[in-house]
C-alpha cells in the first residue's frame, strides 16, 4: 500500500533520514518508535505527503507519488485519517459536530446525513455523550471523539500520533483494544507513532528509528532478540515487562 524506497529527507542542510526503506501492507497495524529527534514526525509528514523527499521515492498503491500533481496529492491525502497527539478538537463545537465537520467540508452530503454518519462513528468508538463539548471531556473521551472524526470519511489509512499519551494504563489498554477492533472490523491500515511499549502488542510490525536510519523492521515479539543498545534500553523501560 505505502512504500518508501531509499528515501533521504530533511530541512535545508539538516538531514533527518538517510536511505530509509520500508513497506506497509494493507490492513496492517504498524508502530513507529524512536527517541526524541529521531525523525518520527518527519516520517509522518512524508507519509502524509506534506514533505517531499530530497531523494528516493514514496509509493502509494504501487504508483510513485508525483509531487508536481497537487490534485493527485490531495486525492491521496483524502484517503488518510489523522488523530493528532493533542486531539485538535474544536472547543466551540459539540462532540458530534466535531465528527460532522470533515464530512460537511469535503463532501456534498446533507447535514442530516452527516449527523447520522457521525452518530455511527461515535457509536463505533463507544462514545455516547454526543452533545458534550471537548472542554467537558476526559482525556480518554477526547481521544475517542478524535478517533471518530478521523474515521468520518472512512479512510483507508489511519495515522495516530502518540495515541495513548496522557492516558492512565487502563484507558491506554482500552484505546489499544479499540484500535485493534477497528482494524479487524473495517480492515483499516493503522500507522501509529508511540512511546508506549505496551501498545506494540497490537502491532503487526514495528519500525525503530535511530540516528537517521531504520534499525528494526519486524514483528514486535522479535524486539527482545535485538542487541542494539537503544532497543534494549527501550524494552527494559516502563511497561517493557510485556515482552518478558
Amino acid at each position: 500500500m505505502i512504500e518508501l524506497k531509499h528515501v533521504y529527507s530533511g530541512y535545508g542542510n539538516n538531514i533527518v533520514h538517510e536511505d530509509i526503506s520500508f513497506r506497509i501492507e494493507p490492513s496492517q497495524i504498524v508502530a513507529i518508535v524512536g527517541g526524541s529527534g529521531s525523525g518520527k514526525t518527519t516520517l509522518l509528514k512524508l507519509i502524509l505527503f506534506l514533505l517531499r523527499p530530497k531523494s528516493g521515492s514514496v509509493v502509494f498503491d504501487n504508483e510513485i507519488v508525483d509531487y508536481q500533481n497537487q490534485d493527485k496529492i490531495q486525492q491521496l491525502r483524502d484517503k488518510i485519517g489523522v488523530v493528532f497527539q493533542f486531539n485538535a478538537l474544536f472547543n466551540s463545537m459539540s462532540s458530534v459536530e466535531n465528527v460532522m465537520y470533515p464530512v460537511l467540508k469535503k463532501t456534498s452530503l446533507s447535514r442530516d446525513m452527516a449527523f447520522k454518519n457521525a452518530l455511527i462513528k461515535l457509536n463505533m468508538v463507544g462514545f455516547e455523550n454526543v452533545w458534550r463539548y471537548p472542554g467537558d471531556l476526559s482525556g480518554g473521551m477526547k481521544k475517542k471523539v478524535a478517533l471518530a472524526r478521523a474515521l468520518a470519511l472512512e479512510p483507508r489509512i489511519l495515522i495516530l500520533d502518540e495515541p495513548t499519551s496522557g492516558l492512565d494504563p487502563i484507558s491506554a489498554d482500552e484505546f489499544d483494544k479499540l484500535l485493534k477492533a477497528i482494524n479487524k472490523e473495517l480492515g483499516t491500515t493503522i500507522l501509529m507513532v508511540t512511546h508506549d511499549i505496551a501498545s506494540l502488542k497490537i502491532a503487526n510490525k514495528v519500525l525503530v528509528l535511530y540516528n537517521k536510519k531504520i534499525i528494526f523492521d519486524d514483528k514486535p515479539s522479535l524486539l527482545k532478540t535485538s542487541k542494539h543498545p537503544w532497543i534494549e534500553a527501550f524494552i527494559k523501560g516502563q511497561r517493557g515487562h510485556c515482552y518478558d
